[in-house]
């Protein structure tokens, strides 16, 4: 059904492709993960009824849904989106440090990034088993390899101004 929403739209049938989305919403299945994904890109993309910001909401309500189901690319994805604010979602810091925890928790080396750079950032401490996931997979992860080093100039600059 969101293809055919997509096709449509493309083919500049806007109403088609509405009631495509409305009928894929009527007929979401509790549970059902790849639904909620789809639509969520779907509304991302603009598909459906309503001005940006409705679809913005319904997106995001599409994201939250896979995320609570215990998705950790949902949850890193609901994370930024409360960090920064994106697609017409509040900034929320307590928010963005649940979710992150959530998927860091749930062994998401993905996250221990996400937080740590928020975290080295901000100019904070970065907890040390954030460190230590970071740290296992420095080796095949430049992204880690280059905060892991940004964190230890910080730390060494902070030694040398105590002596």
């Amino acid at each position: 059904m969101i293809e055919l929403a997509h096709i449509a739209r493309d083919q500049d049938r806007k109403s088609e492709s509405d009631k495509w989305i409305d009928k894929a919403e009527a007929t979401l299945k509790p549970g059902d993960l790849d639904g909620h994904i789809s639509l969520n890109g779907a509304y991302s993309l603009g598909l459906g009824r309503g001005e940006r910001e409705i679809l913005e909401r319904c997106a995001l309500h599409h994201l939250e849904q896979v995320a609570i189901a215990g998705n950790t690319t949902a949850q890193e994805g609901l994370a930024i989106h409360f960090l920064h604010g994106l697609n017409g979602c509040e900034k929320d810091v307590n928010k963005f440090e649940y979710w992150i925890g959530i998927a860091f928790n749930a062994g998401s080396s993905r996250a221990a990034y996400i937080y740590a750079e928020y975290l080295h950032k901000d100019g904070r401490q970065v907890p040390p088993d954030v460190v230590e996931k970071l740290e296992a997979v420095r080796s095949h992860n430049k992204a880690a390899e280059k905060l892991l080093n940004a964190m230890a100039k910080r730390a060494k600059a902070r030694r040398s101004n105590l002596s």
